[in-house]
């Protein structure tokens, strides 16, 4: 029995960087899903939580909150194979101090490392199912918690890894996340414009 050659799933990090100053994209399953450009409620949505968060890592000094960048999944230092570029991205401040002092953060390279936290608002054009595999990709991707925000209906799901269950909130509920953000609370109706 002769085997097939396999595939390398991804691109090179030379190629990934050129296309991404061009057009920022998200690489999944080694297709390029350009980044659309975000709305004006999408991007005032995203304000609110994220001055927020950097209010808590201000005050904390054990986060640090990045908003529309880049992370990468790396097979090797020159390879691609995957790469996701959530609305904003929450890490462990110890875990960016590590990589600020690696090789790929010297040399500008997307940061390499799963975030603990990833933040989506979802826009007009987005189908649920969409949505949903994105959820999945961050999880199997090792991220733990994923906050989706939908503007229109004003609310807010709150994913878990390994829980199958999400949490549906709306106006007077609050926002938390007790394992990463310990006494980070933010009223759900407070992130949306009366």
């Amino acid at each position: 029995m002769i085997d097939s050659p396999q595939t390398r799933v991804g691109m090179s990090l030379a190629d990934f960087l050129r296309e991404q100053a061009d057009a920022p994209f998200e690489l999944i399953d080694g297709e390029k899903l350009p980044k659309i450009p975000t709305a004006f409620m999408h991007s005032l949505v995203l304000k609110k939580l994220f001055l927020l968060l950097v209010a808590y890592e201000q005050a904390h000094k054990t986060i640090v909150t990045l908003y529309e960048t880049t992370f990468a999944q790396t097979e090797s230092p020159d390879w691609v194979k995957g790469s996701h570029i959530p609305d904003l991205m929450v890490y462990q401040a110890e875990t960016i101090a590590a990589f600020m002092s690696s090789e790929e953060a010297l040399q500008n390279r997307p940061i390499n490392v799963v975030p603990d936290l990833c933040v989506e608002v979802v826009s007009p054009t987005d189908r649920f199912s969409e949505v949903e595999r994105k959820v999945s990709r961050y999880f199997e991707d090792g991220v733990q918690a994923v906050w989706v925000i939908d503007p229109e209906e004003k609310l807010v799901f709150a994913y878990q890894a390994g829980s199958n269950q999400v949490q549906r909130l709306t106006g007077d509920n609050e926002l938390v996340e007790p394992n990463l953000l310990p006494e980070f609370t933010a009223r759900v109706g407070d992130l949306f414009p009366a």
